[in-house]
């Protein structure tokens, strides 16, 4: 029995990785690293190929991936204001790993590198502060990227889009950004590297059908009528990812979590590991938990100013230059935590404390800890939102306020 099972275990390992080495052949074929690489011949290869990998993925996934919950793509919105930012030198715009699409934009975007739109991206971040996911929060409110309307208007300024805009300074920038997108041949950029796009989407979705929990957050944080989840690829962001949210016209609401694509495989395309499953809940978890800490600012500030005149420079290097900032981060991280815990990662919830307290934010255990109180009694705090107070009292002992400063960091997140 022993033996057949051994057997029958490394029969089923050889086989699957029989399939990903083919799949990865019909991908090269398909898409190659970069676009242009691979030219089909005729239709018969094409179809054969596209069929090759119908039956592969098949064979591996079965009926894993539901795109019902989270919607995946690379956004052209996305892409093509991340192409101005870096072409503007943003810091964050120009860690991409993906190395042939980075050489790819630059070469495409050589002839626009100096167009108006790029010049007031530089304006905007000496004048304003528009980096990180300020960027990326008008992106998710532009209708789409060939027309690049307004999905709500723009005045007043919509919730979900960074308070660094202005009405002004937006429609003047995306005025810009419309004649950049036809100067630049944006739509025919996009086009060229569709397979690329198809089999960075295809990657992405694999994982969150196989890792991502999403009912977690509807019984962690309750309902949210009318809210959709969206994953969107930045394909030039490297490991830099950001949570955004868009309230539509009709009150429903998009949130957006843009995840960088941080890591390659041995061909140059995005891989996506487990870790990824970390962030994703992190960024989704700011749509929840920023408008919570924005509704209580002057409850959280004595503790805020407090903690982060301690680690003020270790936030800053992190780009988190202010206290509110840094408890929106604070609460994300210790929700994190407990995503990892009721997932059954009690190991990975140790080490994601620990790191995040190597980070600077080593009351972080301490905020999940009290939040095993909120998960147990929901009657008495239906929402996050009415758990606050609780959090309040955790941040002010770990700032010394009215008592002495907390010891420990937290041990059983």
């Amino acid at each position: 029995m022993t033996a057949g099972l051994t057997i029958g275990l490394g029969a089923f390992f050889l086989f699957g990785a029989l399939v990903d080495k083919l799949r990865l052949a019909a991908t090269k074929l398909l898409c190659g690293v970069r676009a242009g690489r691979h030219r089909m011949r005729n239709r018969t290869h094409w179809a054969g190929v596209l069929l090759l990998l119908a039956i592969l993925n098949g064979v591996v996934r079965g009926e894993e991936i539901r795109g019902e919950e989270i919607a995946v793509s690379v956004d052209p919105r996305v892409e093509l204001v991340c192409v101005v930012f870096r072409l503007a030198g943003h810091w964050e715009y120009n860690q991409a790993r993906v190395k042939g699409y980075a050489a790819d934009v630059d070469t495409h975007f050589a002839p626009v590198r100096d167009h108006a739109v790029v010049k007031r991206a530089r304006d905007l971040l000496r004048t304003r502060g528009i980096a990180y996911d300020a960027c990326m929060s008008l992106a998710i409110h532009l209708d789409d990227a060939a027309t690049l309307g307004e999905r709500v208007p723009f005045e007043p300024l919509p919730e979900g889009l960074d308070p660094r805009w202005t009405p002004e300074d937006a429609r003047a920038f995306v005025d810009e950004l419309r004649d950049f997108a036809k100067a630049g041949k944006f739509a025919e950029f996009v086009e060229a590297h569709q397979e690329l796009y198809a089999e960075t989407t295809r990657r992405m979705e694999t994982l969150i059908a196989k890792d991502v929990k999403l009912a977690w957050f509807r019984d962690f944080f309750g309902d949210r009528p009318g809210a959709s989840f969206r994953v969107a690829i930045g394909m030039l962001n490297g490991p830099m990812n950001y949570g955004v949210r868009c309230r539509l016209k009709d009150g429903s609401e998009e949130l957006h979590a843009i995840l960088g694509a941080g890591s390659v495989d041995r061909e140059g395309l995005p891989a996506f590991g487990s870790e990824m499953v970390e962030t994703l809940v992190h960024e989704f978890a700011h749509s929840y938990v920023n408008p919570i800490v924005k509704a209580h600012l002057d409850a959280l500030r004595p503790a805020g100013e407090k903690l982060f005149a301690g680690v003020a420079e270790q936030m800053r290097r992190q780009a988190y230059g202010k206290w509110e900032t840094m408890l929106c981060e604070t609460l994300v991280r210790a929700c994190v935590i407990r995503y990892l815990r009721a997932n059954d990662r009690g190991l990975d919830a140790l080490r994601r404390m620990a790191e995040d307290q190597f980070r600077g934010f080593r009351w972080v255990g301490r905020v999940a800890d009290a939040l095993k109180a909120y998960e147990k009694d929901r009657a008495t705090y239906p929402t996050l939102d009415a758990f606050v107070p609780r959090i309040v009292e955790v941040l002010e002992r770990e700032a010394g306020i009215g008592g002495d400063e907390q010891s420990g960091t937290g041990t059983n997140p």
